[in-house]
């Protein structure tokens, strides 16, 4: 069942502290269950709600909203905090929050249940059946990285950086062969050193938007000042990041640009799963369609395939998608040009790049 999220449901709050108090206690919960959870084998992500709504059937036949404080996620799992302590095996409800913000009530059992301090105890739910992570956490979503940078010692620091954010990483030491890879893979992500041998970084950057890379681009340069940051902006960069950069700002960097999954609002709707997956593995014929149609410079078909896809997104429950269609088509008709929209369009098709299909998950043991 999915629902908008209600903050006027009546929820028993059991932990009457504040939201940087809250904040506290989960990093001390997260730091003390460090070396006892590094044994366990299943993947998980930070999943921070501080008054998260979970229905428990306590004394009666009954559920009953608390609100609780959660820590991590994973497939199988939800841990979090709470100040009452709770039965094993005790029925569960719990309103987990989409990235597209939405509320899914997923059913389970509490599994575990430890004091950690006076009125505070660390719990687990393990849900009856698996779910997508990526509906819910952005850094389970993998994030396939190129590194464009000539300078050996700087490019090892970078990939061991990436790979501890959680990215696919694969490096390249110039421009040509950047344009070549990029070209050929699908990278939610290219860092491009400008300042690289055998074709700079802003012809490369021109080179791929030409032959149609969506995704963003991070710029790098030991150039600091602004006229190096326009330059790079009008060769179609997402962001500029100057040299030398410290690894918090470029986690931030990557967060920012890194791609979130779009879902379908009928994500949780089991009878249109096929159609959903085959709108979805459709989608990049019909980037490339449109794609060819602005190389074209055929505004009438462009219209009429933003038409489509805006009916498509909207029956397939990908409003977001169908909105942005809707506009750029009105703009179109409106009078502007191809090139006084490509931005838009662009950003269209990197969202089209990002949607997925929901998968199918097996029910736990």
């Amino acid at each position: 069942m999915v629902r908008e999220f209600r903050e006027q449901i009546p929820r028993i709050v059991t932990m009457n502290k504040t939201h940087q108090e809250i904040q506290e206690l989960l990093d001390q919960a997260d730091l003390a269950s460090r070396s006892a959870d590094a044994c366990e084998p299943s993947e998980r992500y930070p999943y921070r709600v501080s008054s998260l709504q979970v229905y428990f059937r306590l004394q009666t036949s009954f559920l009953t909203p608390y609100a609780v404080a959660t820590r991590w996620l994973n497939a199988q799992e939800l841990a979090f905090l709470i100040g009452i302590p709770l039965v094993h095996e005790m029925p569960a409800i719990a309103q987990l929050v989409t990235v597209n913000g939405m509320c899914t009530e997923i059913r389970g059992k509490v599994t575990v249940c430890r004091e950690i301090g006076p009125s505070l105890y660390g719990a687990r739910i393990r849900f009856d059946d698996a779910i997508d992570i990526a509906l819910y956490c952005p850094e389970a979503t993998p994030c396939h990285v190129l590194l464009v940078e000539d300078d050996e010692l700087v490019g090892r620091v970078l990939v061991s950086q990436l790979t501890e954010l959680g990215a696919k990483v694969d490096h390249v030491a110039d421009g040509r062969t950047a344009v070549e890879r990029g070209r050929e893979e699908g990278y939610d992500l290219i860092m491009m050193d400008l300042e690289i041998p055998v074709m700079d970084g802003l012809t490369a950057v021109r080179e791929l938007r030409r032959q149609g890379y969506l995704a963003p681009i991070l710029a790098m340069s030991g150039r600091a000042d602004p006229a190096s940051e326009a330059c790079s902006l009008e060769a179609g960069c997402d962001k500029f990041l100057p040299k030398p950069f410290s690894s918090d700002a470029l986690a931030e960097q990557v967060r920012c640009l890194r791609p979130e999954p779009i879902f379908s609002n009928l994500h949780n709707d089991p009878t249109v799963a096929g159609l959903l997956a085959r709108f979805v593995q459709g989608l990049p014929h019909h980037v490339r369609a449109i794609q060819q149609t602005i190389a074209q410079d055929d505004t009438a078909r462009l219209s009429r395939m933003l038409n489509l896809l805006g009916k498509q997104g909207s029956s397939y429950g990908f409003d977001v998608i169908a909105q942005m269609a809707r506009d750029i088509e009105t703009e179109i008709v409106t009078g502007k040009t191809i090139h006084e929209t490509h931005r838009e369009v662009r950003r269209l098709l990197m969202m089209c790049a990002h949607v997925r299909a929901p998968q199918v998950m097996h029910q736990l043991d």
